[in-house]
This record gives structure tokens, C-alpha cells and sequence, in this order.
């Protein structure tokens, strides 16, 4: 049987001059009411979330964009493996792979000091992943895709996901 956990979620569009430093204070500010929950957060460009839940969780957000063949190569080598190369084939953008991996490796709290590489991704239906490290158990991402942006939500069960997007007050 799978469980199903709810994981609210709130992303905030911030003005293209607020700094990361403003929006990092935004964010703590609106995250003092979930002391019982857990909770996680992102930031890219002008773009801030959060996530909360009674499970343990974790989120990435990437703003859509088009990678530069340096920003590609840097990804990659980074963290690119094999099984990769399939989810491209079926139409998982290397965006995507990396929003799942980089949610993957906050839910164990290890940021960007685990390998990438070793992280691989299944992919089970529609929006819904399994994802494994040698080290670490598997666990399921979710990605959401809204029209200017690649969320990831890790967790070991199967979210369901209430979403609300904010206008930042910078």
C-alpha cells in the first residue's frame, strides 16, 4: 500500500533586483509558523520556496531556462551518469535531473558534497521518480512544472501537493 503524505508548498516570484541576501530574510520570516513541521527551502533567480510537511521532506526550484553549452558541459560533469542518458531519451530535460538530484541530496542534508554521479533516477509515472544513492535509501521525488519554473520534492512516501504561488513583498 503507499502512503501518501500532503506537503504544502508556497513559491514566490521576487523583483529581478531583490537580492538573494532580502529574499533569504523573506522566506525566514514566512517559515516562523511551521516550527512542527519539516521544512525546506530554494531560491533561483528571482524566484523563492518553501515546503512543509509533517514527513520529512525537501524541495529544489529551478527557474525554466535555456543552459549554455558551458552551463550544460558543467552539469554534466558534475553529475551526469548513464542511467541519465535514458531519461533524456524519454524526454527528461537535464534540468529536471538535476532539480531531482539536488532535492534528493538535501533530504540527507548533504547539498552539494555527495556524489551526483552516484544518484540514480527511475522513473515510474507521469511526474513521480525513484531515487538512489549507494549510500543513502531510496526515496521518491515528484517534479512540478509551472509555466516559469522545475520544482523537486523529495520524500519517502508519495506526495500529494498543495500549491500556492506568491508574489514575494520586496
Amino acid at each position: 500500500m503507499v502512503k501518501i503524505i500532503l506537503v504544502k508548498v508556497k513559491k514566490y516570484t521576487f523583483n529581478d533586483n531583490t537580492n538573494r541576501k532580502e529574499m533569504k530574510k523573506f522566506i525566514k520570516k514566512e517559515i516562523e509558523g511551521c516550527k512542527k513541521f519539516f521544512v525546506s527551502k530554494s531560491y533561483s533567480f528571482n524566484y523563492g520556496i518553501y515546503a512543509y510537511s509533517k514527513k520529512r521532506i525537501s524541495i529544489d526550484i529551478e527557474k525554466k531556462r535555456i543552459l549554455s553549452n558551458t552551463h550544460q558541459q558543467a552539469l554534466i560533469n558534475f553529475s551526469f551518469n548513464e542511467k541519465d542518458m535514458v531519461l533524456m531519451q524519454r524526454g527528461i530535460s537535464l534540468i529536471q535531473i538535476w532539480t531531482i538530484k539536488e532535492s534528493y541530496s538535501k533530504f540527507y542534508n548533504k547539498g552539494l558534497k555527495l556524489d551526483f554521479k552516484k544518484i540514480y533516477i527511475s522513473w515510474l509515472k507521469n511526474d513521480l521518480f525513484n531515487v538512489k544513492h549507494p549510500d543513502f535509501d531510496q526515496i521518491k521525488a515528484k517534479i512540478l512544472t509551472t509555466t516559469d519554473t522545475i520544482i523537486s520534492i523529495s520524500s519517502n512516501e508519495e506526495c500529494v501537493i498543495k500549491f500556492e504561488t506568491l508574489k514575494g513583498v520586496m
